[in-house]
């Protein structure tokens, strides 16, 4: 090969001397790979419209993904201000998969699936005046009819501007007060049957099990003996004074003895009143997984 005519042998020698492990004499000294962009420029996905529409619509609110917000549980996305009003109104679960989200310290943004988004779809609000446009347009007997098709093509054209006036004036066209779909999705009666069909719905998923034990391990420090039983169940309203007034009765320790009580992913010493809850939300400690204290007597410098 050139690469191996161009040096002598010795060189190469030296060479792999100092590389580290893993590493190959011909991957340090080849010519780096390059991506022949020509080759892929013609290549399509075979994902279609509605298989798109599903990847990049958000669950709870049914419309396109705004603000990307992804669970680091289970990586499924949704709108910011819908999973977050989830999270804040108790609902500590993920809307597809339920797995459990004990805080907002669960939830991450995803700016890089927002920029995906605004490729694909440049204005949001535009596209979804459209989509209802055209779903009313299928509902009166109009799929093909000239003014939806216009506004179609120049909205997938490649320099797509269109405005929602466009949209406002193909809904006079389809003189909405003889549309009785719309007349009874309008209607409270409506609106109040549907609420009575989610509610059922939602009565009817499988719950969430319930988390009111939540397991500890106490780990001694060197200068104190070790707790039996060292794993312990309880809920997240315990404070850190419980847990020290309980290692006390257990070791049989002086009741002025001041014990301090620490987690392993804090360096800092958390206050006696501070809850379980608050040294889960913390550490980033699941409601199922068992969360590690260290107690130990304190010394006087």
């Amino acid at each position: 090969m050139e690469i191996f005519k161009k040096r002598k042998p010795s060189e190469f020698l030296e060479l792999a001397g100092s590389l580290t492990c893993g590493l190959t004499v011909f991957e340090v000294v080849r010519n780096p790979r390059m991506a022949d962009k020509f080759e892929y420029q013609n290549l399509q996905t075979s994902l279609n419209e509605s298989g798109l529409r599903d990847e990049i619509s958000c669950a709870i609110c049914s419309g396109i993904v705004h603000k990307c917000v992804v669970i680091k549980t289970c990586l499924h996305r949704f709108c910011s201000s819908c999973i977050e009003k989830c999270v804040r109104i108790g609902l500590r679960e993920c809307p597809k998969c339920r797995k459990h989200v004990p805080s907002r310290r669960f939830l991450k943004p995803d700016p890089i699936y927002d920029s995906i988004i605004s490729r694909l779809i440049p204005n949001v609000k535009v596209f979804e005046e459209l989509s209802d446009t055209i779903i009313m347009a299928i509902n009166k007997g109009m799929k093909n009819d000239s003014t939806i098709e216009a506004i179609r093509s120049k909205f997938f054209n490649e320099d797509s501007k269109i405005s929602i006036d466009s949209l406002n004036s193909v809904d006079e066209s389809f003189n909405l007060r003889e549309f009785s779909v719309t007349s009874i999705f309008d209607s409270k009666l409506y609106i109040k049957e549907i609420k009575q069909r989610r509610k059922a719905v939602l009565d009817s998923l499988p719950k969430t099990p319930p988390f009111d034990k939540l397991p500890y391990r106490l780990i001694a420090e060197s200068n104190l003996p070790q707790v039996i039983p060292d794993l312990i169940y309880g809920d997240g309203t315990i404070t850190l004074n419980h847990l020290s007034s309980y290692i006390k009765t257990m070791l049989d320790l002086p009741i002025d003895l001041k014990l301090l009580l620490r987690i392993k992913e804090k360096s800092s010493i958390p206050p006696p009143t501070a809850t379980m809850n608050y040294l889960r939300n913390v550490a980033c400690i699941l409601s199922h997984e068992t969360l590690s204290i260290y107690y130990s007597a304190e010394t006087n410098n």
